[in-house]
Order: structure tokens, then sequence, then C-alpha cells
């Protein structure tokens, strides 16, 4: 049996050597779609400029908090800072000027001083353009408050540093003002978790095309596979010989089984070369993955070559499952919790996926990926006993 499952399995990769244009297809098309999502979510940081008037009472600014507080906005590397002395017309219609006329995104107008002597509050105007993205006018916006809360903050400290040092208020008084001010306050801290990997978009996608290589390569490969052998005649004489129904199946699964870690070993070298990518967990564990969600398409596939009577309509009936199934398995993107990722459940592809993508970027072990496993062995076992018992009814019949 086993010499005559290699045999079977000899013949389908003669076969699919000798065709040049699609054993060229099987290996360019994910490394396309590599390429297409890679290039453009690959984990780059999104850039924001934002183009901020800083409106001055005069040229020279002599009050030295005032000149550290614009440095603050100087240091932020998203502001391009432009400054402007203040006009006669009121501060409104002169940021419209310059929203209007000069495409500025944020307008700040500086007061002569940043601490009055009579404890009054200091008033910063700020104005910004309504119509620019809402990412940009965010982040502006935050940035601008945060630097005025902070110094904000400095100055009330300093203020009662004063009071207290002139005898003004007393220890507990300025405890009292203190609190008052600042009911609440955060204490944030940067963790960096040891379990835990920074996950790019390019960490995410990789692992999603070996899963959509398996599924491509088995279930639409098996599907026409066995139906063209069986339209040409070429499956009853396999079956007139004296190897078994077992073996001839094996040999469609391995012959398959070799071209998918074909595909997956070129893709893994092309994302490695050209995006550094870093397979964190056990490569044996990725392969044995790779082995199960493999025997798992080749089940369906086998399914639907009971199906369809020629191999076009295998590989039509193929893409049918397929699209659905790459593109709600989170291949590409994260199925958010509802509707949709209850549906994505009833694929298993969906659990190749999410165990391929433990392994490869967070490292986990046999223990932590054995349900997504054990479901895919499920689903292979279920559908490979539909799959036979359809085949030997139709051999039958």
């Amino acid at each position: 049996m086993i010499r005559d499952t290699f045999l079977i399995a000899q013949r389908g990769l003669y076969e699919t050597w000798h065709q040049k244009k699609v054993l060229l297809f099987l290996v360019a098309y994910p490394l396309i779609f590599m390429v297409i999502f890679g290039s453009s979510f690959g984990g780059e940081s999104y850039s924001v400029n934002v183009d901020m008037a800083i409106v001055q009472p005069y040229e020279d600014i002599t009050d030295p908090l005032v000149q550290e507080f614009i440095k603050q906005f100087e240091n932020i590397d998203a502001l391009n800072i432009e400054y402007v002395i203040s006009s006669d017309i009121p501060p409104l219609d002169q940021a419209k000027e310059l929203i209007e006329n000069k495409g500025i995104m944020l307008v700040m107008f500086l007061p002569d001083h940043l601490m009055t002597d009579d404890g009054s509050t200091v008033e910063i105007p700020v104005f910004y353009d309504d119509r620019a993205d809402l990412t940009v006018q965010s982040i502006a916006l935050g940035i601008t408050e945060g630097v005025i809360d902070g110094f904000s903050s400095v100055i009330f400290e300093q203020k009662m540093s004063n009071a207290k040092m002139m005898g003004f208020l007393s220890d507990e008084q300025v405890q009292f003002v203190r609190s008052a001010a600042n009911p609440i306050f955060s204490d944030m801290e940067p963790v960096t978790s040891s379990d835990e990997t920074i996950l790019n978009y390019i960490d995410f996608l990789i692992p999603g095309l070996v899963a959509m290589s398996i599924l491509w390569t088995a279930t639409t490969g098996v599907a026409s596979n066995i139906v063209e052998d069986r339209v040409k005649g070429i499956r009853k004489r396999i079956l007139s010989t004296p190897a078994s129904r077992g073996s001839i199946l094996l040999g469609y699964m391995l012959s398959h089984l070799v071209t998918i870690l074909f595909q997956v070993i070129i893709l893994l070298l092309v994302a490695t070369v050209m995006y550094n990518l870093n397979i964190v967990g056990s490569l044996w564990l990725m392969f044995l993955i790779i082995v199960v969600g493999t025997f798992s398409m080749i089940s369906i596939g086998l399914v639907i070559s009971t199906i369809a009577k020629t191999s076009d309509e295998a590989s039509q009936l193929a893409m049918l499952v397929n699209f659905p199934m790459m593109f709600l398995s989170g291949i590409f993107f994260v199925i958010p919790e509802g509707f949709m990722s209850s549906i994505s459940k009833i694929f298993p592809l969906t659990y190749v996926n999410d165990a391929l993508r433990d392994v490869m970027v967070r490292g986990k072990g046999f223990s932590e990926v054995s349900v997504p496993l054990a479901i895919s062995i499920a689903f292979t076992i279920f559908f490979f006993s539909i799959g036979i018992m359809l085949l030997n009814r139709g051999e039958e019949s």
C-alpha cells in the first residue's frame, strides 16, 4: 500500500511539475497578496503633519514662561509651525484668513504673559479647521490641550508655592486647594510584557496567507484532479490495478501536501527577506498545523469532487466555497465580535488560521493550540467520511 501511495503521489507531482503555468500561479498568487497588502498596511507608522500658526502679540517675546511654552510645540515633530504677528482684526477673523488663505489647520493666539500678578485666568484662544480630517483634528487638538494642561499645572504649582512662601496660605490650605483643583489623578506607567509580541499587520497577514495557500491548493486542486481523472477514464484504469482505493486517495493527498509545503516555504522565505518575518514559535508545530489544515481542506475538495461532473465545474464549486471562507476566516482582517464572528466559526480555515497565528506570531505551544487543532481534525474526519461515502457510491453506480 505504501508503494502504491508513493506512485500515485509521484504521478500527481509530475503532472504539476510539467504544468509550468499552474506551478507559477500556485507560487505567485500568495506572494502577490503579500506584496499588495503588506506594502499597503505592513506595520508602517501612520504619519500626521499638522500646519499650525502661532500668533504672537508682538515680534520679540521676552516672557521666559511664554518662550518655554512655545518650545513645547516646536519639539513636536507632527507640527509644522508658522509664526504670525497679531493684526488689528479680531482673532476669529484673523484665524479664518489663515485657515482659508494659507491652508493652516490650527491657529493659536499667544498672550503677553502666562502668569498674572492678580491671580486672574489667562485665556489662550485656539481655532481649528473643522473641514480637516477627523483623525488629524483629534491629534492636533489633543497635542494642544496636552501642552496647555501641562503648563497650567506648572503655573498652578508655582502660584501655590508663592502663596505659601508669602504667608497667604498655610500648608493645610495649600493641600486643600491642590486636592480641590485635582480631585482625581492617574498614574500611568508603560509595561512591556514578556509574553506578548507587538503585532504589525504584516505579522498578522503572513499566517493568513499560509492558510490561504492551503485552502486554494488543497480544495481546488484535489476537486479538479479527481474529477478530471474520472472524466478522462484515468481513475477507472487506476482502480483496475492492484492499488487499493485508500492508497489512491492517500497518493492524491501526499502530492498536494508536498505542493503546499513548497508554496509555504517560498512564501516564508520571501516574507523573511522583504518584511523581516520572524517566526516566534516552533517550526515543527507550525508544519504540523499546516499538515492538519491541508488534510482538512483536501477533505472539502473530496466532497466537491463527488458533486461536480467536469473539472471546470469542480473549480467553480471550489471557488464558491473558498471565497466566503477566505474573507470570513480572518486571513486579511480581524473579524469583529458579533454575527460575522459566529459565522466564521463554521469554517475549518478559521481554526487553522488562528492556530498558525498563535504559533508563528505569539509563540504559543502545543497545549495552547490543541483546541483549534482538535476542531480541524474533527472537520477533516467529518468531510472525509462524507466524501469517501459519496465517492464510493458514485463509482459503484
